[in-house]
């Protein structure tokens, strides 16, 4: 296709796109599939090393699509290959964060207490409170788990 302001159908952008066009590229390969959403907690060191992968495919395939597009289309791929790698970016210091407060949050007594406590006398499970004072007024409370009232 010749260098030109002339619009495109979106037919003709479809066909070129999927070979139909000539000079165009003989086929474009699927992007890879959506993620499945899942909760921030959910979300393992795998599944971030996945968005990763399929991060870097999709950028690739962007990278594909720019080198055999057609001149005007040429910058748009670009500033969307840079989104990406700026995404990229964040993604990786974002994991590093978690990463860290993970580690941290590990290293203190209250970290998944409720799910491994066991009492040694009576052996039941989860059901663990500690005693907090009000460092204003001196008041007492117990929080935790408690078993429910019968």
């Amino acid at each position: 296709m010749p260098d030109s302001d002339q619009v495109l159908s979106q037919a003709e952008i479809d066909a070129m796109l999927n070979g139909g066009g000539g000079d165009s590229p003989a086929a474009v390969e699927e992007p890879p599939a959506p993620l499945a959403r899942s909760s921030a907690a959910g979300l393992g060191q795998d599944d971030v090393q996945g968005l990763f992968q399929r991060i870097a495919a999709l950028e690739e395939s962007v990278q594909r699509l720019s080198s055999q597009a057609a001149p005007n289309l040429d910058q748009s791929f670009q500033q969307l290959s840079q989104q990406i790698q700026q995404l990229f970016g964040d993604l990786q210091a974002i994991n590093s964060k978690v990463d860290g407060v993970t580690e941290t949050l590990q290293a203190t007594v209250g970290f998944g207490v409720r799910s491994v406590f066991a009492c040694k006398s009576c052996e039941a499970q989860g059901h663990v409170a500690t005693r907090l004072t009000c460092t204003c007024c001196g008041t007492e409370e117990w929080w935790g788990w408690f078993p429910p009232a019968e």
